[in-house]
């Protein structure tokens, strides 16, 4: 029961972070860093704006895929929460 109003209370503190900041929860202990900076932002919008065409609409490529920025994606088993810069998932597998 402790574990999990400690989980409880990680996740209402990364909810809950300034939008300058973001946040991960990951083994347990939240972690925060500021927002990327101008050229890391534009590098991974010109990375999605590369997959999006062959991999979520299909030109040029196999299609299929949800390509998406900064989704938050939660390990439940683990309890843990990442927010990777840029993910990828088959459709089929949702």
């Amino acid at each position: 029961m402790a574990e999990t109003a400690r989980a409880s209370s990680l996740y209402e503190q990364l909810i809950n972070l300034p939008e300058t900041l973001t946040g991960e929860i990951l083994n347990g202990q939240l972690h925060t860093e500021p927002r990327p900076a101008g050229p890391h932002a534009l590098a991974g919008s010109s990375l999605g704006d590369e997959l999006v065409g062959p991999f979520q609409k299909g030109r040029g490529g196999p299609g299929g895929w949800w390509i998406i920025d900064e989704p938050g994606v939660h390990f439940v088993r683990d309890i843990e929460v990442t927010v990777p810069d840029l993910a990828g998932w088959k459709r089929e597998r949702q």
